[in-house]
């Protein structure tokens, strides 16, 4: 290193000292290394998912809670979680980024001074579940900022479990407590196309209401007939090679008009 290098480096030393700017060594984030979710806690353990519609959400949490899982859904986020999501997460982010992450801080919160429920126990009997990517948006920066929003509010260790949004229908591994598999994806699929559908005829119908108030009675009536009536967990079969239902179920007509189109009843529904 020549002399004039040496003494740019040494004064622009001096000057940072000077101005009180000197600080220590940075200090890089580094995702944490997390208990694993096993096969054997699934029984015990709740996993937790938001940030959709109200229909889609109720659609999903029947369709996992189908295939063996404790489901909870995050509450749809507020400003106090855009506010949680700002303090306890980097700076610079989108506004997608501070509800959702605000809104899972926000709810653990919840659970531990409302419930009394002890910080040892959210983080052995819970996890969250999202969908992850590579980017180069910030969506594949989402599960960071959820681990350092988490750590940063007092639940480090706490369980995020990520499937990946490029990764194909099974992304199953070894003894995992949530096999994303094809059952887990097509479950997730049908509760989007479902609720992108009844969303859609219950937008359409509102302007023919006969009694002013009838559609959310209907709306309500439509959800529990697509989340109740329909066995996600069976696979379907062909007609050709069964004699029962789609579903595993004996072919009757209710059932064949249920598992079909159960956004029939908003449009049956007084």
């Amino acid at each position: 290193m020549d002399t004039i290098t040496v003494r740019l480096k040494a004064e622009r030393e001096r000057l940072i000292e000077e101005a009180g700017l000197k600080s220590a060594p940075l200090r890089h984030f580094k995702r944490p290394r997390e208990v694993p979710f096993s096969r054997a806690e699934r029984g015990q353990v709740t996993v937790w998912f938001g940030g959709l519609t109200l229909r889609h959400e109720d659609l999903v949490q029947a369709g996992l809670e189908g295939l063996g899982y404790h489901v909870g859904v995050i509450p749809t986020p507020t400003k106090a979680d855009f506010q949680a999501g700002k303090e306890f997460g980097n700076n610079g982010q989108c506004n997608p980024t501070y509800f959702t992450v605000g809104a899972l801080v926000n709810h653990l919160a919840r659970m531990r001074d409302e419930q009394g429920m002890p910080v040892e126990q959210i983080l052995r009997d819970h996890v969250f579940v999202t969908a992850g990517a590579c980017g180069p948006c910030r969506f594949g920066m989402y599960e960071a900022e959820y681990r350092l929003a988490l750590r940063n509010s007092g639940f480090d260790g706490f369980r995020v479990l990520l499937f990946q949004q490029s990764g194909g229908l099974d992304q199953a591994a070894g003894d995992a407590g949530i096999d994303f598999n094809p059952p887990f994806f097509l479950s997730l699929l049908n509760a989007i196309f479902m609720g992108d559908l009844l969303n859609e005829v219950a937008y359409q119908i509102r302007p023919y209401e006969m009694e002013p108030g009838s559609k959310p009675p209907a709306r309500a009536t439509s959800m529990h007939s697509a989340a109740s009536r329909w066995p996600w967990e069976k696979p379907r079969q062909s007609p050709a090679t069964s004699s029962r239902g789609h579903w595993g179920k004996p072919a009757t007509r209710s059932s064949r008009s249920a598992h079909t189109w159960p956004a029939i009843a908003i449009c049956a529904a007084p």
